[in-house]
């Protein structure tokens, strides 16, 4: 089995690759356990998202979702953090990747451009 093909980053979503990049670093689901407010038992505890994984990753991730298990045990993707940060760092240094996820980074980082573009315009103050 040989290389997957070159998908190229197009030029003007490079700065969006890189925000990406430091949203996703910067942002990682957290847990906690907080006591419940059961009045009868002592030792009930709930678990409290503390923080959440950017909603782009989070979408991505629904892309790639794995089969339909027990609804008990957590969601599995066939998506690994490391491979997200590695394909996005690629695509900002050689300009170029391999990854499987090239594809829907690219129209993921569409999106988000608009986004943050919108944002930027809005938040400038007038002169």
């Amino acid at each position: 089995m040989g290389k997957r093909p070159r998908t190229h980053c197009p030029p003007e979503l490079k700065q969006t690759f890189t925000y990406m990049i430091m949203e996703l670093e910067g942002n990682r689901l957290k847990t906690v356990l907080v006591p419940a407010k059961f009045k009868n038992c002592a030792k009930a505890s709930i678990r409290m998202n503390e923080s959440e994984n950017p909603e782009w990753y989070q979408d991505l991730c629904g892309r790639h979702m794995g089969r339909p298990g027990n609804p008990r045990y957590r969601s599995s993707t066939y998506i690994d953090r490391r491979w997200i940060l590695r394909a996005l760092n690629t695509l900002v240094n050689r300009g170029y990747t391999h990854s499987r996820f090239a594809q829907d980074l690219i129209e993921i980082a569409h999106g988000q451009k608009a986004k943050w573009d919108d944002w930027q315009e809005s938040s400038e103050l007038p002169q």
